[in-house]
């Protein structure tokens, strides 16, 4: 959702940042590990900061730092995520600029799907000369 978001707004290499700035999850060895995990752990964030910048952003052609926009939007999405899964809780209150995309829940082989066929698009849309 993001990636799309920032496609329309900022261009292509922005969508891409956004679609891969979670793949140093992968390749860490801590896995998917929520912000407030993070801030308590910053050997988490500099690693997966590491990892993008001499893996995943020299094989993509892609930005060693990720843009602001894709901190922005990635910040600003789970604003749409806690109200698409969510009970309301008073801390949400901090969360109160939304993207306005509409959250849908797939299965794993729908997400992948869906990845895949953004990547490919992102992708292509470079092949064309589309920033």
């Amino acid at each position: 959702h993001t990636a799309r978001w920032l496609r329309l707004r900022y261009g292509v290499t922005s969508a891409l940042c956004a679609l891969l700035h979670d793949a140093p999850e992968a390749l860490s060895g801590f896995g998917d590990v929520g912000r407030p995990v993070k801030g308590l752990a910053p050997i988490i964030g500099r690693t997966e900061d590491d990892i993008y910048r001499r893996a995943v952003s020299k094989r993509f052609g892609l930005p060693s730092e990720l843009p602001a926009e894709v901190h922005e939007a990635d910040s600003r999405i789970l604003s749409d995520e806690l109200a698409a899964n969510l009970a309301p809780m008073e801390w949400h209150g901090k969360h109160t600029n939304p993207l306005g995309v509409t959250i849908r829940c797939w299965y794993p082989d729908q997400a992948k799907e869906e990845f895949l066929m953004t990547f490919d698009a992102l992708m292509d849309c470079r092949a064309r000369g589309a920033e």
